[in-house]
């Protein structure tokens, strides 16, 4: 793209720090997105994008200072575009200084309207909500976030539940009476499901996986005032074969917004991962194991190359092993690692996984461990990455290498040995995992091609 100014008398151009911003996101905007932008109207990308997650329908309007714009419905779950004034009416009033705001109208409820809800800058902002239903105020989250150049404002309950994991979640509310509601909430992978406002403060709730695994609720059921006291726990979810160990979730609820309030209302997220993940960044397929010792399960998956599959059979409570078999390589099975304790004094966590071959040659794989943790050491999951000691540009018809492009290397056996030996530890340790770092080391070349490597270590 190519922009020329021409004038046949001089031209004098003023360049402000707001035009260079606007002309960069806008060559991005065309850059990425110019097939779109080209087939739309003229000022047909609304800049907000109105989310209502309340679990009501509600009415909103533009709340200007001198008039009240008309109002436009809202449904429980809907997403609409929106925007203040035309593209006209912008380009027109360009200089003076505007000020955004919204009001809103919950239905279905005794709530009085909100006005002048700012929508001019991002943030997480809360409103009480009047009259007063119970003794603390029901409140009213106006999350705004800036997604793709458009504003997203989501009216949402101060309670969510964040589904962190790799397997869609289902979620049912449990009345004052202990019965369980006719609806049932998804809540697809990556996604989260805010409670509806008073349900949130009032009535509990259980969880489970997609119907599909055939698991049951919940053991328990959840209210925000259990997830404050103890913010760490595991739960589990019975499945309908009596021999089927349960499925479990590592959940850790996050507080939200002021930490004073959070003691007397739920402003709180529910996170709910998988208790271990394993990623598979080696060049080759491989089936790995997962025993648990204190329950005697052993859990055996296929992992493809680059994959990351998760493990909800077990518990962070207790002392887990792993072993690993690579896929068409001529290696046999790992002997098992320690890759959680129930007890730090008597079992340390193992960082190495030993392979052998036919002939008894040695590779060495690390485990590098990356621990989610909440607070005062509890893990609310942990993910471990299966790899060599080092990727490694280097280039050599006779290894069988692709380029300087850092692709997977498939070396022959005979420098296996070498491969296990660490050149450099990272500058520091996985997140949570308290491993110090140690001095570094020199490794031997691997012939006349060897190149330096960079260690993926814990």
């Amino acid at each position: 793209m190519a922009i020329s100014f021409s004038s046949e008398e001089r031209l004098e151009l003023n360049v402000t720090s707001t035009f260079i911003e606007l002309a960069i996101t806008s060559y991005t905007q065309w850059t990425k997105e110019s097939d779109r932008i080209l087939n739309s109207a003229r000022g047909g990308d609304a800049p907000y994008l109105i989310k209502n997650r309340t679990g009501y329908p509600i009415d909103i309007w533009a709340d200007k200072r001198d008039a009240r714009g008309r109002r436009t419905p809202v449904a429980n779950g809907e997403d609409i575009p929106w925007r203040f004034e035309d593209y006209k009416t912008i380009r027109e009033h360009v200089g003076e200084s505007m000020h955004h705001s919204l009001g809103l109208l919950i239905h279905e409820a005794d709530w009085e309207q909100l006005r002048d809800i700012s929508v001019d800058k991002e943030g997480y902002f809360s409103h009480a909500l009047r009259p007063r239903l119970d003794k603390n105020p029901h409140r009213l989250i106006c999350n705004i976030e800036l997604i793709k150049n458009v504003k997203v404002v989501t009216f949402r309950s101060p309670l969510r539940v964040e589904n962190l994991t790799h397997v869609p979640v289902e979620l049912i509310i449990i009345e004052k009476t202990g019965k369980p509601s006719p609806t049932v909430y998804k809540i697809a992978p990556g996604e989260d499901f805010p409670l509806p406002i008073e349900a949130a403060y009032h009535k509990r709730f259980k969880i489970r996986p997609d119907p599909g695994f055939d698991f049951s609720w919940s053991s328990e059921s959840l209210h925000w005032e259990d997830l404050r006291s103890r913010p760490v726990r595991a739960i589990a979810c019975k499945s309908h074969e009596a021999r089927e160990a349960p499925f479990r979730f590592q959940a850790s609820a996050v507080i939200e917004g002021n930490e004073s309030n959070a003691k007397r209302y739920p402003q709180l997220s529910l996170r709910l991962r998988a208790p271990v993940e394993i990623e598979n960044l080696l060049p080759y397929d491989v089936k790995y194991r997962v025993f648990d010792k204190n329950t005697s399960l052993n859990t055996s998956i296929f992992l493809r190359k680059g994959g990351i599959s998760p493990v909800h059979q077990v518990e962070l409570s207790h002392l887990l092993l792993l072993s690993v078999q690579v896929q068409d390589a001529g290696l046999k099975p790992s002997e098992f690692a320690i890759i959680n304790t129930d007890n730090p004094d008597d079992f340390n966590i193992e960082d190495t996984l030993v392979l052998t071959d036919l002939k008894g040659l040695k590779l060495n794989l690390k485990i590098h461990y990356v621990c989610v943790l909440v607070r005062a050491g509890a893990r609310g999951g942990s993910r471990l990455t299966l790899s060599l000691l080092y990727v490694q540009p280097v280039s050599g018809p006779e290894r069988g290498i692709q380029g300087p492009d850092l692709q997977p290397l498939r070396l022959p056996q005979q420098d296996w040995p070498a491969l296990g030996r660490p050149l450099q530890d990272v500058d520091g340790p996985a997140p949570g995992c308290g491993r110090q770092p140690r001095p570094p080391r020199r490794l031997p070349q691997v012939g006349a091609d060897a190149a330096h490597v960079l260690l993926c270590e814990r």
